[in-house]
């Protein structure tokens, strides 16, 4: 009895559904079928890299795009120089960088779908995100969390969900990915199964319907979020020590000298133009998404006086109430 087929998320997977809702003028190779703008496959690859290793460049771009149907297939996945996904460096650098530029890769992702996908055509966006949600379900070897757009979730609680932001939520699943399941030769047979021969030496024709029943059941919004990682540490602990939303209201004073209430003790201050958290080390988005600079070994004292003369110090226990004060020296 044949074994039943189980299809993979791995990064080919990807970018095959990727290419699913492409442009339709978007060329196979650089030599031909290029559009007006220049838009081929194997720069469509080269910039889904580059939201992850801004570094990455394939030495040549021809070259690229006759390994790309060998790289999609699963049959030529590792390369240094093309397809980079096994080297530590590469997944450390790609795991850095969306900790901690997480508003700049969230950027090159929504520019990627702009320039790229046909977001114009709503129905294509949606079964572009319901055909992940699918795959990530059918997938028993996945076991992650995934950024929806307005909170995170574990994979079996997608199946309820019904509204997402495809460059976050695109984000989310690339980085999943790139972190643990680098290896495109685990997806051959998915890419077999959903794919068919177009003869003439041409790449094969994408088939599958994936996706096609829950798309008509979500919605998909394309635009940037106002703020950046919706995620915090209590929904995905996966994420740094403090999110991108919640790091700056419970861990540290903002730049305009309003202390909140704060879990970090005294691993924080803050100055006129930048907030500094000994703790973090790291440069997240804050609530405009805009990245906000993360230093370590930025540490001093901080005395508020408000509320009639009461002075709260940030460093120690005591509250010290004043009655009445004419001059101040500290």
């Amino acid at each position: 009895m044949e074994n039943p087929f189980t299809p993979r998320l791995r990064s080919n997977i990807f970018f095959l559904l990727l290419l699913r809702a492409a442009r339709s003028d978007l060329g196979v190779a650089p030599s031909w079928g290029n559009s007006s703008e220049g838009l081929t496959r194997p720069r469509f690859f080269a910039d889904l890299l580059r939201i992850v290793c801004p570094s990455y460049k394939a030495s040549n771009e021809k070259t690229l795009g006759q390994y790309l149907s060998q790289y999609l297939s699963g049959s030529r996945t590792t390369s240094p120089t093309y397809f980079p996904f096994s080297e530590p460096s590469f997944q450390e650098g790609a795991d850095m960088r969306i900790q901690s530029l997480y508003s700049d890769a969230l950027a090159d992702m929504a520019q990627l779908c702009e320039r790229y996908l046909d977001t114009a055509n709503s129905f294509a966006m949606k079964m572009l995100t319901a055909g992940l949600v699918d795959l990530i379900l059918a997938d028993d070897s996945v076991d992650g969390d995934f950024n929806t757009g307005s909170r995170v979730l574990p994979r079996a609680e997608l199946d309820g969900e019904t509204a997402f932001n495809l460059p976050t939520f695109l984000l989310s699943v690339w980085h999943y990915i790139i972190m643990n399941k680098p290896d495109a030769k685990e997806g051959a047979e998915t890419y077999q199964h959903w794919t068919k021969s177009a003869g003439g030496g041409n790449p094969r024709r994408i088939t599958t319907s994936i996706g096609a029943e829950r798309a008509k059941k979500i919605a998909v919004s394309t635009e940037l979020p106002e703020t950046g990682n919706p995620a915090d540490t209590a929904e995905n602990p996966d994420t740094a020590e403090y999110s991108e939303t919640k790091g700056i209201s419970e861990a540290c004073s903002d730049t305009t000298g309003n202390v909140h209430n704060s879990t970090a003790g005294d691993a924080c201050s803050d100055t006129a133009e930048e907030v500094y958290c000994a703790e973090t080390g790291g440069a997240y988005a804050g609530p405009d998404g805009e990245p906000l600079n993360f230093k370590k070994e930025q540490h001093h004292q901080e005395l508020i006086v408000k509320d009639g003369g009461r002075i709260y110090n940030q460093h120690a226990e005591k509250i010290i109430n004043i009655e009445h004060v004419d001059v101040l020296n500290i």
